[in-house]
């Protein structure tokens, strides 16, 4: 982000013809830009646009300059800051971004849900490279907060105005999202509107059995054409050509997502394999998506049994072989190794790696609930190693402190708890409505599962659990059964391994 205030300051440096207060500005700016720390460059920044005239053209772009260093240095005025870059520069993307990130940071969901909303509905143009990762961060906090009505009618809006169809998988599930709040609004009409938007057959198989699209049932049959080979190609060839015309990460990310999930995984772990072997891979990725490559890479070789628990070691010993900054997105990759090896029944390992990493001492997560993931976890590895009485506290901890996180209270009470307080969990995941078709989706894969090998923890607990007399007959209350046609798709195509 500093960067891309830095460059519109030389653009803006030798303006034709330039002010001379604008000319002297841009100098002393790229001069302070030289200074040791960022504390020193932002007080020499406040001083150089205190000394400007209200009318300076590149006096904006200096206060959006020196307010992304605030944030960087996550000082208590961020948000403050951010507000006035994006007053001054209302039509400059990333002043926009910045704010949103602002509103983030200070916990200020639901205005920033607002944010976008209104952005992608009045100036499009400005919010259309804003990044998926985002959104997708916002609307889990979203439902962290208790606020999932929030979260539909923001994914609902952007789903409406077409946004990030450049993003076939992420759209899909925003379409999905505004299929549901327009049925609930009974207006088939409008969700009808938005099927052929859904591409990833996840989403897809959801609408199938979730009782909740009963009303367009016919409509999605007929449009998927009762196999969904359409859209399996069409995602695909969507997530290719947006591939070819950007080559960016992002879009290489989207393209192996895309090749996963409609069956095509040898093509996906390849290209994967290839983008982070390559010299100066993060430096060229980003850190982020360097990061979230090889967790996407690790979960595809694991699932389909291409994977090693070598691999998985090594990948430890080069990424995490020391302490971690605090928001340093190599946190995501500890629970998701820790994972790994729960499912290659090595929970010693599983534990070793959880107790390296302490996230109760600013980790810097996306949200303090997410530290509920940990904890279960870790839950997970003491059952695992026989220790029951060292792993209930735990389970209490995720009850009383990290409830909001759902997903992880499933993996920890699913790991450790007794049969009762497993349904009482999954009957209460049914009953909530945001959750209600990932979980009627989740037992239709296990009362499916064949031969199929569990890929998760909580994979285990469903299929057994989908045997229960309850939770038949809350899947008979609340979905049907999956038409026949579609069951391969519940695996992305996958063989038994």
């Amino acid at each position: 982000m500093i960067g891309l205030f830095a460059a519109l300051l030389l653009l803006q440096a030798v303006p034709q013809p330039a002010p001379p207060s604008d000319a002297e500005a841009a100098q002393k700016a790229q001069t302070i830009n030289t200074l040791p720390t960022d504390a020193a460059k932002v007080d020499a920044m406040a001083k150089l646009i205190a000394s400007l005239p209200s009318d300076s053209r590149i006096r904006p772009t200096l206060i959006c300059w020196r307010s992304s260093l605030i944030q960087k240095l996550k000082r208590p005025d961020a948000l403050a800051e951010a507000r006035q870059c994006a007053q001054v520069n209302p039509d400059f993307p990333p002043a926009q971004w910045m704010l949103i990130q602002a509103l983030l940071d200070k916990g200020l969901l639901v205005e920033a849900a607002h944010f976008i909303e209104t952005g992608v509905q009045e100036k499009p143009e400005l919010f259309a490279r804003l990044d998926s990762d985002t959104i997708a961060s916002l609307a889990r906090r979203l439902d962290y907060a208790g606020q999932s009505e929030e979260k539909l009618h923001l994914l609902t809006t952007l789903a409406d105005a077409g946004f990030h169809r450049d993003h076939p998988m992420e759209y899909s599930g925003y379409a999905e999202a505004g299929i549901r709040q327009h049925l609930a609004r009974n207006d088939s009409p409008a969700a009808v509107k938005l099927l052929d938007g859904v591409l990833d057959p996840q989403d897809i198989l959801t609408m199938l059995v979730d009782r909740r699209y009963q009303a367009i049932w016919p409509d999605i049959e007929q449009w998927s054409g009762g196999t969904l080979a359409k859209q399996r190609d069409a995602l695909v060839a969507h997530a290719q050509t947006e591939y070819q015309y950007d080559p960016n990460p992002q879009k290489r990310l989207d393209l192996a997502n895309a090749l996963y999930s409609t069956g095509h995984p040898a093509e996906a772990i390849a290209m994967l394999q290839k983008e982070v072997a390559e010299p100066d891979a993060m430096k060229t990725i980003g850190e982020f998506g360097y990061v979230m490559t090889l967790i996407r890479l690790t979960r595809f070789r694991q699932e389909t049994g291409d994977g090693d628990l070598d691999s998985v070691t090594a990948l430890e010993r080069s990424q995490l072989s020391g302490p971690i900054a605090s928001g340093n997105p190599q946190w995501n990759l500890v629970p998701n190794l820790a994972k790994t090896y729960l499912m290659a029944d090595k929970p010693a390992r599983a534990l070793a790696l959880l107790n390296r990493f302490d996230t109760s001492k600013n980790a810097g997560l996306e949200d303090a609930q997410a530290n509920g993931y940990f904890v279960a976890l870790r839950a997970c590895a003491l059952y695992g190693m026989g220790n029951s009485d060292t792993a209930a506290p735990l389970v209490n901890t995720l009850e009383q402190k990290f409830s909001a996180n759902k997903s992880a209270l499933i993996i920890g009470v699913g790991c450790t708890s007794d049969q009762t307080a497993q349904i009482a969990l999954i009957r209460s995941a049914l009953e909530d409505p945001s959750r209600r078709g990932d979980m009627l989706l989740n037992l239709t894969r296990a009362r499916q599962a064949a031969d199929m090998p569990p890929t998760d923890p909580t994979d285990i607990l469903y299929r057994k659990l989908v045997k229960t007399p309850q939770i038949k007959a809350l899947l008979a209350q609340y979905a049907r059964p999956l038409p026949p046609s579609y069951i391969p798709a519940l695996h992305e195509w996958r063989k038994p391994a």
